[in-house]
């Protein structure tokens, strides 16, 4: 296993909790400077688009899928930042990968500036690293993807399907009020 600079307590504790803020991003930045930088259009054309899957099952699905493929890890997204592409509590099957094998589009999972977990997608590189922008955000982050707070990449997402409802049980009301017994 490599060492990384990062601080592993900081990062494995926001992992174990499942959750990554997909909304770290405030509005600071490169397009209120006085020089601004052109940027290419964001793409996410190497970012797995989310699967639906009930609720209840999201987690089971999730597992399966790391099962068979060594190495990736599970996390739970939150926040607004990526989308229309994830939603709130899309869950998301990470897997690291060799920096020189990254590519415009793909999302990545990193340590952002205020330490938390961030997945962004990959906009450019540069000498810095990688610039990563949220999909529904209107600039890049500040702070480039490098070796030592790259987490991996998003192989494949599931979110909680709208359409699924959870099969409704109708019990006998006592006119007296409350909940009959069932028989």
């Amino acid at each position: 296993m490599n060492s990384r600079s990062v601080s592993w307590p900081a990062w494995r504790a926001a992992i174990s909790a499942g959750l990554i803020g997909l909304a770290v991003f405030s509005g600071h930045g490169c397009a209120n400077q006085a020089r601004e930088r052109v940027l290419p259009l964001l793409t996410t054309e190497h970012t797995p688009a989310s699967e639906p899957v009930a609720p209840g099952e999201l987690w089971r699905q999730a597992q399966a899928y790391a099962e068979t493929h060594p190495g990736s890890e599970i996390f739970v997204g939150s926040g607004g930042s990526m989308l229309p592409l994830y939603q709130d509590r899309t869950v998301l099957i990470v897997r690291a990968m060799k920096l020189d094998q990254l590519k415009r589009g793909m999302t990545v999972v990193y340590i952002g500036d205020s330490g938390r977990l961030v997945a962004h997608t990959l906009l450019q590189e540069s000498p810095r690293g990688w610039t990563a922008m949220g999909v529904g955000n209107r600039a890049p982050d500040r702070t480039p993807v490098r070796y030592r707070n790259y987490i991996g990449t998003v192989i494949k997402a599931f979110r909680p399907d709208a359409g699924w409802a959870a099969p409704v049980v109708i019990l006998p009301v006592d006119p007296r009020g409350g909940i009959a017994a069932a028989n």
